[in-house]
């Protein structure tokens, strides 16, 4: 079964799970979540075969340096054959992590780049194999 990933227009049901501040990342099983993605980007890595994700939330390219270039060089000492990746919000900061994904050889299985009204958040399910991004609604009040 290969990994979801879906866009929903709706405001998302408060989750359990480790949640991914901003400028930060972390991995685990289960699910993980971060929020607040408008002028960010959130990177996610998923790997089918043993259920882990990581999820990477950088807000700017200045303060993206030091995440990518941690994120990217666990990848280089690591044997991640399966990983796939999923990429959500700026898109002037993807093209730097497309390229080190591209390098690696990592399939990206889902974006969704670009402005949206109030911002989005995203939900990786480990368990499930699903990467949900949720588009919030105007009424949303986190």
């Amino acid at each position: 079964m290969s990994t979801k990933f879906e866009v929903i227009n709706d405001n998302p049901a408060r989750t359990s799970g480790n949640y991914i501040a901003r400028d930060r990342w972390g991995s685990g099983f289960g699910t993980l979540w971060t929020d607040a993605i408008d002028t960010g980007l959130a990177i996610i890595l998923y790997d089918s075969k043993r259920q882990f994700g990581t999820i990477a939330h950088i807000t700017d390219g200045l303060s993206s340096n030091g995440i990518r270039g941690n994120l990217f060089t666990d990848l280089e000492e690591g044997d991640c054959p399966d990983l796939e990746a999923a990429l959500v919000g700026a898109k002037d900061i993807s093209a730097i992590v497309k390229d080190n994904l591209l390098r690696f050889q990592i399939p990206i299985i889902g974006e969704d780049l670009g402005s949206v009204k109030i911002g989005r958040e995203v939900h990786l399910h480990c368990n499930d194999k699903t990467i949900q991004v949720y588009r919030y609604k105007p009424s949303y009040n986190r």
